[in-house]
């Protein structure tokens, strides 16, 4: 993707105000007033805690004897292993707190947006346009709803490196930025979830895209060779352990294979687009009782199974009808933008899962087989959505985006409507409605910011954007049931913690010559499952995705 009509880039205000941004959506979980919840801290905490204890000690962190009576971290996708992050914080930190880890998640989520700052500093789209899609990037969409599935969000954050990298080495033929971009690929693939999976169909596409778009792809094929043999070593030096000993340990598992009905289960509904106009409308912020979307008893039989946050689209209204804005003047599908929207298309159809006659296709992928919901493309969809709104703004700030907000004012009282017509039919509690109201006054005032646009010079223009999306994230993407609790809840897990049921069991269990006691955890609740990796008890049970079949 190359701009044939460059526009200035201020890098540092763009990085401020990005800066900026970031640190006030992210303050509640860098503070410690909230924790991120869920799976992060019921599994990937205790695997953290456990590292840290073995680097300390001395002993090997490749290998477990903590749960289900001995397990490989070597082989584990969700260890810490094979995390940047995670991993260099253990290594300094012996006894890691729940608050330190969710920084080490939010300065991931840090380097992806600046990341995809770069990507547009190097495209010469508009500094103000690469803010907005940082944030959107950031903090929208699954990256929010869903950052609890911390493998997936830390493959989502090393993708717009490994493209920014990429784009480098192939336009300019270099070596060391192939190097660099093998690295960045292979710390996106160690995730080795779907996620991964899909950024890396993504990546291998981007370089069939240079080659077909070049005035002459058979120099372009050539001059590539060189950077794309140097990606592919640095990333195989880097994976090919990990993946081997996964697929070992997979072998050895009662869920190596999901079938397509099991993995259908697992789509997006259609009217989870609604969540797009209005992010908390089928009450996946909490508490349980107001989801009312699919799948859920008031929506009625979808045959998914989802969790309530899985569907949720939302990046910010200010987004949304950049997008909508720039699809609709067919700017969408310029030259250099066109392989972002065309990506945002494929991704979508394949979330939509077994609602389009398209997954039968995607079926047939290397890979694919192996993951059960569709819907993790949220992921990548929120990301291939920030970066288009991102351009829809630079065409805005550069005077070359045709609209005059008519037509998308339509379109948005035309969804609000829909979806109150959908509240009143599905019986919707109550919250829907705040909800709803909310979401059109995000809409509203996004609009009329984007209406002034010819009354404000670019700066101010820029950073009153930035405010507004900002805002408008904290609302809405803000802490919630679904992505953050009290510290409190998982103070069990911590090394250090005052827990009565935990100094009962260090004061009977032995471990010695001749003794070697095993707990079973059962029945304490759900942050009980890995507590034994986080106080070195060795629990006959555990909590793992990757199940198996043999101790099943």
């Amino acid at each position: 993707m190359h701009s044939t009509d460059p526009a200035p880039f201020r890098l540092v205000p763009a990085l401020l105000l990005f800066a900026l941004g970031w640190f006030a959506l992210a303050a509640p979980w860098l503070t410690g007033s909230v924790t991120i919840p869920w799976d992060a801290k019921a599994h990937w905490y205790p695997h953290l805690v456990f590292a840290a204890r073995a680097f300390q000690t001395g002993l090997s962190a490749l290998w477990t004897p903590n749960i289900f009576a001995g397990s490989p971290e070597i082989a584990d996708p969700q260890s810490v292993l094979f995390s940047a992050a995670l991993l260099a914080l253990a290594a300094i930190d012996p006894r890691p707190s729940l608050t330190a880890m969710d920084r080490a998640v939010f300065a991931m989520l840090f380097i992806g947006g600046a990341a995809v700052i770069l990507n547009f500093r190097d495209r010469g789209w508009h500094w103000g346009g690469a803010v907005v899609a940082g944030l959107a990037f950031a903090f929208g969409a699954a990256a929010s709803w869903r950052i609890q599935h911390l493998s997936q969000v830390f493959s989502l954050c090393w993708w717009p490196v490994a493209w920014w990298l990429l784009a480098r080495a192939l336009e300019r033929g270099s070596i060391g930025y192939g190097l660099a971009a093998g690295l960045a690929a292979a710390l996106m693939v160690l995730g080795r979830d779907q996620v991964a999976m899909l950024l890396a169909y993504l990546l291998a596409a981007t370089v069939i895209h240079h080659w077909l778009s070049s005035e002459r792809p058979i120099i372009a094929i050539r001059s590539s060779l060189a950077p794309l043999t140097a990606a592919a070593l640095a990333g195989a030096a880097v994976v090919t352990i990990p993946v081997l000993m996964s697929a070992l340990w997979g072998a050895e598992s009662n869920r190596i294979v999901i079938d397509e009905v099991g993995a259908g289960r697992g789509s997006l509904h259609p009217a989870h687009l609604l969540t797009w106009f209005a992010g908390n409308l089928y009450g996946a912020a909490g508490p349980l009782v107001e989801h009312w979307g699919p799948p859920s008893p008031t929506w009625g039989d979808s045959g998914l199974f989802l969790a309530r946050n899985m569907g949720n689209l939302y990046a910010g209204a200010l987004p949304l009808l950049l997008v909508i804005a720039t699809v609709r003047s067919g700017a969408a599908f310029d030259r250099d933008i066109r392989f972002v929207t065309v990506a945002l298309v494929v991704m979508l159809l394949y979330a939509l899962g077994w609602y389009t006659p398209a997954f039968r296709l995607f079926w047939h992928l290397p890979g694919v087989d192996l993951f059960r919901r569709p819907a993790d493309a949220a992921f990548v969809i929120g990301g291939l959505f920030a970066i288009l709104a991102g351009y829809g703004a630079h065409r805005l700030l550069t005077g070359r985006l045709e609209t005059n907000w008519r037509v998308e004012a339509f379109i948005v009282l035309a969804v609000v409507g829909l979806s109150a017509g959908l509240i009143v039919a599905k019986g919707a509690p109550q919250a829907a409605w705040a909800s709803l109201a909310i979401g059109t006054g995000s809409l509203a005032v996004s609009l009329a910011l984007l209406i002034s646009r010819s009354r404000l010079a670019a700066l101010p223009f820029a950073a009153a954007m930035a405010v507004v999306l900002t805002v408008d994230l904290r609302l809405t993407n803000g802490p919630s049931e679904s992505t953050a609790l009290p510290p409190s809840a998982y103070a069990v897990l911590e090394p250090q913690t005052p827990d009565p049921s935990v100094a009962l069991l260090r004061r009977i269990t032995v471990r010695n010559e001749e003794r070697r006691d095993r707990v079973e955890l059962i029945g304490l609740g759900y942050e009980w499952q890995n507590a034994a990796m986080s106080h070195d008890f060795e629990d006959v049970l555990g909590f793992n995705p990757v199940r198996s079949a043999a101790y099943a």
